[in-house]
């Protein structure tokens, strides 16, 4: 394995590839210079040559917890000799702890874009979870034109969508009829994170999504369909952004899932670890 973090010893938790293959991003938990604060390494391919593009990232400890960056990763780009400006990669540390009182395990996603300049990683905006303990960053899902971000904690998921004139990304507030704001969360009562609701999570161009729940209704599991639109269509490809109400449907809830004939979802950048 390539050096991250300083070392070569240590277990890989996520890799991410970009849609064209010349690019990788290979994170671990257990890197860096402080055992368990994590790396992230960004690897680019030329003339047949893998080579590392910009320095490591790693992460940091405060308070003697360290905050595992490099749990789940994405990136998005092309990389070509000239012109590297477009390259983006997203990195979750779910064990950060935000201030030294009460947002223990907070956790957070950053957001780098490569700068030919300097040619090094810049960070362009980083994203908390709101409530201590609830790891967020656990997962992550990029869409394939990187416009819309999922990230989830130990019970719910959040879809940001990115702001082109100041480069970041802001928190979707979906229009719909159960209250969902900006938050998608478990049909079934969330009275404890033992459903893992979000362990996997895939989002699409259009902001629609697919969130995972395996230990939901009494460990059953369940996987739920976030759609615009229609709510007894699987036709994903209608963007949120028309003004229609987001929908809910369950698509698996028994002990036996049967799966759906088809069903139209659009390109996904899925990057999930939990």
């Amino acid at each position: 394995l390539p050096a991250i973090g300083g070392s070569h010893a240590y277990v890989v938790t996520d890799v991410d590839m970009n849609a064209s293959g010349n690019l990788v991003i290979i994170a671990s938990a257990t890197a860096g210079s402080s055992e368990s604060a994590g790396a992230a390494a960004v690897f680019k391919l030329s003339g047949g040559t893998w080579s590392k593009l910009g320095s490591d990232i790693e992460g940091v400890s405060i308070l003697d917890v360290n905050e595992k960056l490099g749990e789940t990763v994405a990136i998005h780009g092309t990389y070509t000799d000239d012109n590297t400006n477009d390259i983006k990669i997203f990195v979750a540390s779910p064990n950060h702890w935000k201030d030294t009182t009460i947002n223990d395990e907070i956790g957070k996603v950053e957001y780098y874009k490569y700068d030919t300049s300097t040619q090094a990683w810049s960070l362009k905006h980083t994203l908390y979870g709101q409530q201590s303990r609830y790891k967020f960053g656990l997962s992550m899902s990029l869409s394939e034109d990187s416009n819309y971000l999922a990230i989830a904690d130990r019970l719910r998921v959040k879809i940001y969508e990115h702001d082109s004139s100041s480069d970041t990304y802001e928190v979707v507030e979906m229009p719909n009829t159960a209250g969902v704001g900006n938050t998608l969360s478990a049909a079934y009562s969330a009275t404890s994170t033992g459903n893992r609701y979000g362990s996997s999570i895939a989002i699409s161009n259009a902001g629609s999504a697919i969130v995972g729940a395996p230990f939901a209704d009494s460990q059953v599991g369940s996987v739920e369909l976030w759609k615009c639109g229609n709510g007894a269509s699987l036709d994903m490809s209608e963007a949120c952004s028309s003004g229609l109400e987001i929908q809910r449907r369950m698509i698996a809830v028994d002990t036996e899932f049967t799966p759906p004939s088809s069903f139209t979802f659009g390109p996904v950048r899925d990057t999930n670890k939990q």
